[in-house]
Parts: structure tokens; C-alpha cells; sequence
């Protein structure tokens, strides 16, 4: 969903497609920026300062939270973190977890169980 929030009112654009949602973002966002970029006479300013328009519903690119990676880097010392930073230490749990996951996945499967289990975690750990 697509919410279209302006002054005082608020819109929700319910079962788009995600180009449809694009366009209409689009079409708002030139519409803010015609509005801003004109003279603010009373016949051509439409008032939607304060515009914001959310994303809602939209899937996630990774499966671990970017916030919670931005705290781990804090916790080890760091005054300040780049969205770059993040997105790299993100992407390296990300594939180390995926690694882990696939070797519990094996040693559960050589078991003859389809259940991962804590010790299944703990010797793909150690290898």
C-alpha cells in the first residue's frame, strides 16, 4: 500500500502494483516540485508542503533488520555509521548465517532428522 500524506489529508492507495505504486510516487513527487518551483500566487500554489508518501507493505531486501546491524557496530566502539557500513556488514552476516544454516541443514539431514537443532548449530559452528 501507498499512503499519500499532504496537509490534512491522507490517501491510501490499497492493491497497486508496485509500478503503479512507482507512478504515483512519481507523479506526486512532480507535482511537489512544480509546486515549489512556481510562484506561490494564490490561483497556482496547491498546498502540500509537509508531503510525505510511505511505502507500506513493501518487502524487505534483507532478512536481517539494518537497525539491529547499526547497533552491533555501535556497541563495538563506533561514534557514527555510513548506510554503506551497514549494508556491507549486513550482507557479510547475511551469508555467513546462510553458510551456517546450510552445513545444520546437512548435519540434520545425515541425522535422518528434518528438525535443526541447537547441536546441529553448534558443530556447523566449529567447522
Amino acid at each position: 500500500m501507498v499512503l499519500v500524506r499532504g496537509v490534512g489529508q491522507a490517501f491510501w492507495l490499497a492493491n497497486l502494483t508496485k509500478a503503479k505504486k512507482l507512478a504515483v510516487c512519481a507523479i506526486v513527487v512532480v507535482i511537489f516540485a512544480l509546486n515549489n518551483s512556481a510562484h506561490y500566487s494564490n490561483a497556482s500554489y496547491i498546498n502540500i508542503l509537509s508531503l510525505s508518501i510511505f511505502m507500506v507493505g513493501t518487502k524487505r531486501k534483507t532478512v536481517i533488520p539494518k537497525a539491529a546491524v547499526a547497533r552491533i557496530i555501535m556497541d563495538a566502539g563506533a561514534k557514527r555509521v555510513s548506510a554503506d557500513g551497514i549494508d556491507a556488514l549486513t550482507a557479510a552476516l547475511e551469508k555467513i548465517a546462510h553458510d551456517i544454516a546450510h552445513q545444520a541443514a546437512r548435519i540434520a539431514a545425515h541425522s535422518g532428522r528434518k528438525t535443526v537443532q541447537e547441536g546441529d548449530i553448534s558443530l556447523a559452528v566449529k567447522k
